[in-house]
């Protein structure tokens, strides 16, 4: 059984929208593997037509090499960004081979949603979901005071936006 998260995702929702903001391991597999198969396919091989009309298998897992896959950061912030109704609750989804936990935080006054998830093998013990359960509540509380405190959470979101949209205009 393992204990390890397969990703960490940081999501936030207010009136501008969803946004994911941070998602480790960032790069998922499948762009570098799909680039690396068209760089070795040899130009003078002949296509099969038979095997282009054949539909793939559909995707049952979505765990590769110990990482989390098939989700884009936009369907991730989707799926996370819950309505304030949902805050300070227990979250929990599962898709496929994989388990999502976490605990939605409001923050304050404002009206700016954070949630931070962590996905988990579907598999996992019940301790462990209660553990990264806590966790995440835990760092909801934390990032509430600090945004209370000296809006950090703010700051550090806008910092990250610039960020995502620098590397989007690329």
């Amino acid at each position: 059984m393992e204990p390890n998260p397969l990703s960490i995702i940081l999501v936030k929702s207010d009136s501008k929208g969803d946004r994911l903001l941070f998602r480790y391991p960032y790069a998922s597999d499948a762009h570098n593997e799909a680039g690396q198969q068209s760089r070795r396919r040899n130009p003078y091989a002949l296509t099969i037509t038979e095997d282009l009309l054949q539909t793939p298998p559909p995707q049952t897992s979505n765990i590769s090499k110990g990482r989390l896959t098939g989700f884009s950061d936009e369907v991730l912030s989707t799926l996370f960004a819950v309505k304030p109704e949902l805050c300070e609750c227990k979250f929990e989804l599962k898709v496929n081979d994989v388990r999502f936990v976490g605990h939605p935080t409001l923050l304050g006054d404002s009206s700016i949603l954070t949630h931070i998830v962590f996905a988990l093998h579907a598999t996992a013990s019940h301790s462990i979901v209660k553990c990264y359960y806590d966790l995440s509540k835990r760092l909801g509380v934390a990032l509430r005071h600090e945004e209370q405190r000296c809006h950090y959470l703010s700051q550090e979101t806008k910092i990250m936006v610039m960020a995502h949209d620098e590397v989007a205009a690329r």
